[in-house]
């Protein structure tokens, strides 16, 4: 699936039906996805076209903020492969924005969408401390089901110092380190595999550790293990 992005709002200045038409079609995409109850990265990918639109929407005087720069006749378009000018008269500035109004509400739809998606499971998504918790949060483990395939899983995690000065939700950085056939893991074992875990680093000789658990049979990758991510590092940074 192709994603969306603010260029994909510029060609409206060039063909506005056909826009009208790539947009819908993402759309459609992005909200198949849902349907499948895969948040990610649907629900980022949106969130983060929602935010520049909103912001050109509320504040089209500074637009060059936020959006390409108008230089004389043209529009520089700065993207992450470079810069690209495409000649712009007033009348395709109107469109493109009279393209962004329509558009936006949609964007709006999609967005609330996901986040009811990701509310569902945070409602239904719980955390646990193993023993007691160091001061020392930045690193540790977090032990979490896999019900789509039957797997109990250990993730090692870190959240650089630096995470929690720049976000709201800091940045988690995570690595597999075992996985289980969840018959091979017994209940009541979540202290000795913290035990194990501590005695095998020991730069991490008291280890936080969490066991996260959902018992929705929704997509992990996709939607379980990064809505577990994000409210661990929110707990963490809390």
């Amino acid at each position: 699936m192709k994603k969306l992005t603010i260029d994909s709002f510029i060609s409206a200045a060039d063909d506005f039906e056909k826009s009208q038409y790539k947009l819908l079609g993402a759309l459609k995409d992005y909200s198949s996805l849902l349907h499948k109850n895969k948040v990610y990265p649907a629900l980022s990918d949106l969130i983060e076209l929602e935010e520049i639109l909103g912001g050109i929407v509320k504040e089209r005087d500074q637009m060059e903020k936020v959006f390409p720069t108008l230089v004389n006749n043209k529009i520089l378009i700065n993207n992450s492969t470079g810069s690209e000018e495409i000649n712009v008269t007033p009348g395709n500035i109107d469109q493109v924005f009279e393209f962004i109004n329509w558009a936006y509400p949609k964007i709006q739809e999609a967005v609330n969408e996901g986040k009811a998606l990701y509310s569902f499971v945070k409602e239904n998504l719980l955390i646990e401390e193993i023993g007691i918790v160091p001061l020392y949060k930045n690193e540790g483990y977090f032990f979490i089901t896999n019900h789509s395939n039957n797997t109990f899983n250990i993730y090692r995690f870190e959240i650089p110092f630096i995470a929690y000065e720049s976000d709201e939700c800091p940045a988690m950085k995570i690595e597999l380190v075992k996985s289980y056939e969840n018959y091979e893991v017994i209940s009541g074992d979540d202290h000795d595999l913290k035990i194990s875990l501590a005695k095998g680093n020991n730069n991490l000789p008291n280890p936080a550790a969490f066991k996260l658990e959902c018992e929705l049979d929704f997509p992990f990758e996709e939607t379980i293990l990064p809505i577990a991510k994000r409210l661990l590092a929110k707990k963490l940074a809390a």
